[in-house]
């Protein structure tokens, strides 16, 4: 799960991801992730983006690699935090 307002990176693990791996996109439910690369020095298949703002719990993580498209299942969606925390008014 992450923040509503997004903006914390998201580290992905996948195997077996083909021959272009530096090739990757991914996204949140509707949204896409910013800055996805690749992390070969922490391992072949892993990855990392900057998560978008967002809203809802549930919701696949989708990633394409290459001409690869992978979607996560049931127990690896991603959930927002509930609603932003605002400073209580003032007096």
């Amino acid at each position: 799960n992450g923040p509503t307002i997004g903006g914390v990176k998201l580290t992905l693990f996948g195997a077996n991801l083909g021959p272009h791996p530096a090739q990757i996109d991914v996204s949140v439910g509707p949204a896409r992730c910013a800055a996805a690369r690749a992390l070969p020095d922490v391992g072949p298949d892993v990855f990392e983006c900057t998560l978008p703002p967002g809203t809802g719990g549930g919701l696949p993580v989708e990633a394409t690699v290459g001409s690869v498209r992978i979607t996560s299942g049931p127990s690896a969606q991603f959930s927002y935090d509930g609603q932003p925390l605002h400073p209580p008014p003032s007096l």
